[in-house]
């Protein structure tokens, strides 16, 4: 249940950042903060140039109330903003825990796998933490048993693809891993749609393939050649057979 709790969590605090309110709130401090610099700015240059006392400290007092002001906006926004990253990781990380414990037992743990996937696909969107998600996904994937993500081979398939080095190649390294893994050992459920999709330029008339490499990219037909190819080399023997 940890892992709901702090997903729960984390959706609540990732729900509020979307909306108007808080990037309206966002812009207010910024502009709050380019006011404090140019205010200080302006008191620094009086300071320099003698000026008049009273100036001077009016300018003092200004800034002050200012610091105070973004000060408290920035604490505000901190408070939603620091814990996101914490609840995401502790969420991954009490799934990955759980369904490594529950090893091959049938208990019916889909409600559980489905969110943790769900956490690492959106984690993969934009997210702050992806390096580290993603080196998690990559060690704890290889201790779950294949057959748990079976029911998710097509959501799962979709998303391969080419990616330079960086967070996004570090997805696809735990996300080829794990097809490689669900193909090896569970061929005749997960063969089959990772050779139509290697397929995809042979499909039917010139125009069938160029419109199906529209739809799902070059990218994609590679990534599954090669997973393909990695099966055949690197696989069991009857499932290299297989291909």
């Amino acid at each position: 249940q940890l892992g709901h709790i702090c997903a729960n969590l984390h959706e609540d605090l990732l729900s509020r950042i979307h909306t108007n309110e808080w990037k309206e709130a966002g812009a207010r401090l910024r502009m709050k903060q380019q006011q404090y610099q140019e205010s200080f700015r302006i008191l620094e240059s009086l300071k320099k140039s003698g000026k008049d006392t009273q100036e001077v400290q009016e300018m003092t007092n200004l800034c002050a109330i200012l610091k105070k002001e973004n000060e408290a906006m920035a604490n505000e926004r901190n408070q939603v903003e620091i814990p996101l990253p914490w609840y995401l990781r502790r969420a991954l990380e009490s799934f990955l825990m759980a369904l490594e414990a529950a090893g091959t037992r049938t208990d019916d743990l889909s409600g559980h796998l489905y969110r943790m996937v769900s956490l690492w696909f959106s984690s993969h969107e934009g997210g702050r933490m992806e390096d580290i998600t993603n080196e998690m996904m990559i060690g704890g994937l290889r201790k779950i048993a294949s057959f748990r993500f079976v029911p998710l081979t097509n959501q799962l398939f979709s998303r391969v693809e080419n990616a330079e080095p960086g967070s996004k190649q570090k997805f696809q390294v735990a996300l080829q891993d794990l097809i490689f893994k669900m193909c090896n050992d569970h061929p005749y459920h997960c063969l089959v749609p990772l050779m139509a999709l290697a397929n995809g330029k042979i499909v039917g008339s010139d125009a069938e393939a160029s419109t199906y490499l529209e739809n799902t990219g070059r990218s994609k037909v590679d990534v599954a050649k090669a997973i393909l190819g990695k099966l055949k080399k690197d696989g069991l023997e009857y499932v290299g057979d297989l291909i």
